[in-house]
Order: C-alpha cells, then sequence, then structure tokens
C-alpha cells in the first residue's frame, strides 16, 4: 500500500514537471524558478525556456525564448552583464515582476531592452515574475544598490497590493515586511520553505490552489492598511536610492493615485501613453494581461522622455 502511494506520487511529479516544462507560465515552472532563502525564489542561472501562452481558443498568443545570464537576470547575450560591469559606466537598473521580466515578449522587445538600445548606457533587468513590493525592496537593498546604479525604476502592478501583505504566493513561502500603520518591521530572514516545497511542484501548485486570495472582500481598513505598507516600502526604496546617489522611479499604470508618491519618488505615469498605443494595437495579450511588444514600446518611450 505504501508502495503504491508513493509511486502515484512520483508519478504526480513526473506527470506535472512534463506538463509544466512545456506551454505554462515561468513563475512556477521547475528549472527555471527556484527557491531562494532571502527572497523566496528567483529565476535560475543559465536559464534557456521557451514560454508559450495558448488562449482559451486554442490560439498561440505568444510563443518565445527566455534565457538568464549568470545571476538569473533576462538578457539576450549572456556577456552583457559583465561587459556593463567592465565598462566602469553606472547602470540603469529595472525592478518588478513579470512586467518588468518581460512575460510574453521576446527579450528585445522589452521595455528594458528598448531603453538599453536608445540610451546607449548599461542596463539591467532585476524583474522576477510574481515578486511583490517587499521582496523588491530587498532585492534593491541587498544586490541592486552594490552596482552603484544612475537610476533604479520599479514597476508597480496592481497585485503588488495583496502580495506586499502574503507571506505566501505562488506555492511558495516569501518574506513578509511588517506594517502596523506606522512603521515597517524588517521580515524574519532566511525565509523557512520546507523541504517538501523546494522540490515538489505538484506541492506548490496544490498549496497555492488552497490559498485564497487575500484580496477577496478586503474590508476598506484592510485593504487601505496594505496599500499603506506599499507605499511604505516604496518611500524606504527611495530613500535607500537617494542615499546612493540614484534617481527613483516608479512606474503606474493602473491610474492609482493613492500611491502618492513620496520625497525622492519620481512618478511615471503610463496610463495615456497605453491608451494612445491601444489606438492602433492591443497593448495586453488577449487571455494574459501581461503587456504586448506594443504596450512595452508605449512605456519605453515614456521611460525615455523621463530619463532624457
Amino acid at each position: 500500500m505504501l508502495f503504491a502511494i508513493l509511486l502515484a506520487l512520483l508519478t504526480a511529479e513526473w506527470g506535472y514537471r512534463l506538463v509544466f516544462a512545456g506551454s505554462k507560465g515561468l513563475t512556477t515552472r521547475p528549472g527555471v524558478v527556484e527557491a531562494d532563502p532571502i527572497l523566496g525564489w528567483r529565476h535560475g542561472a543559465g536559464v534557456t525556456a521557451q514560454h508559450r501562452h495558448v488562449g482559451p481558443g486554442g490560439e498561440v498568443e505568444f510563443d518565445v525564448l527566455v534565457r538568464t545570464d549568470a545571476a538569473g537576470h533576462r538578457t539576450s547575450d549572456q556577456a552583457e552583464a559583465a561587459r556593463a560591469t567592465e565598462s566602469g559606466a553606472r547602470p540603469v537598473v529595472f525592478l518588478g515582476d513579470s512586467l518588468t521580466f518581460g512575460w510574453g515578449v521576446a527579450e528585445e522587445e522589452t521595455f528594458v531592452a528598448r531603453v538599453r538600445n536608445e540610451l546607449g548606457v548599461p542596463v539591467r533587468n532585476f524583474g522576477v515574475s510574481g515578486f511583490g513590493t517587499g521582496q523588491e525592496c530587498l532585492l534593491l537593498e541587498r544586490e541592486v544598490l552594490t552596482l552603484r546604479p544612475a537610476a533604479v525604476v520599479l514597476t508597480f502592478c496592481p497585485n503588488d497590493v495583496a502580495e506586499a501583505a502574503s507571506a505566501f504566493r505562488y506555492g511558495r513561502t516569501k518574506p513578509l515586511f511588517g506594517w502596523d500603520g506606522q512603521q515597517l518591521v524588517d521580515p524574519e530572514l532566511p525565509v523557512g520553505s520546507s523541504w517538501l516545497e523546494q522540490v515538489s511542484g505538484v506541492y506548490r501548485r496544490c498549496r497555492d490552489a488552497l490559498e485564497p486570495p487575500i484580496e477577496v472582500d478586503w474590508a476598506p481598513e484592510v485593504r487601505d492598511l496594505a496599500r499603506g505598507r506599499v507605499r511604505a516600502l516604496h518611500r524606504r526604496m527611495a530613500a535607500a536610492c537617494a542615499a546612493a546617489g540614484a534617481r527613483f522611479l516608479l512606474l503606474s499604470a493602473a491610474g492609482d493615485r493613492w500611491l502618492e508618491p513620496g520625497e525622492g519618488i519620481e512618478w511615471v505615469d503610463l496610463e495615456a501613453g497605453l491608451q494612445r498605443a491601444a489606438e492602433a494595437a492591443p497593448v495586453v495579450f488577449p487571455s494574459d494581461a501581461h503587456w504586448t511588444a506594443t504596450g512595452h514600446a508605449a512605456v519605453a518611450a515614456e521611460i525615455l522622455a523621463r530619463l532624457r
């Protein structure tokens, strides 16, 4: 009996890995995402994977190649990061989740690559699929600022509010900053993910499915507290950038006026630019809320207008 149960579990895990090695998303795909004791997870180093999405009608909405460099950051050239470091120039670093990573588009079509090509300066893409603001803050403080960036560009996504208020996402444990409405409290590190969480895709998938969306039926005071945590994290990131002599730009496309950018935060409102671009071609995929190549081009134009 025990052998039969073990065999069933191993078969389920094998089937999961077989399916998710193909056409599914990158946030939970084995081999692309790996556990990280500080951040919860990150993209693996030296990954090459095909990222494909099929819509509800059976149409392929995107099918692109994804590569990461030796540090796990998205790139089209494995030597790009080394050349940027050797040049001695202060880079522009992009932080965020799958929007910054470039979910569904080729690397050269991302707004990060477009900015790099236009500015002609070292640019690094630190976007990680599924990241929330707390993870982005830790990544900034522990890794990004060591590069002595000239500017840090953070993309805000509406789901950042829920993610910043949760210690669990996409089947994985993640760091959670404490927040009482007045003061941030650093999370306990390292993140205590279990062995099963680290090795089993089936376990993560089931755990994610059973976790109720925390943003559903939020009471106004709970929602406002979560938003306050995001604003506090933005202010902390802006202060860290200012201390390092770097500009801090915050991108938002959702018309989220509650963000109230504070001192040291340069708010880049993408809403109007994306609306203009949408008059010519779709800026998001039909069944996927991520930006298309047209959307990325519009975002790049707004960033370039500010950086120049």
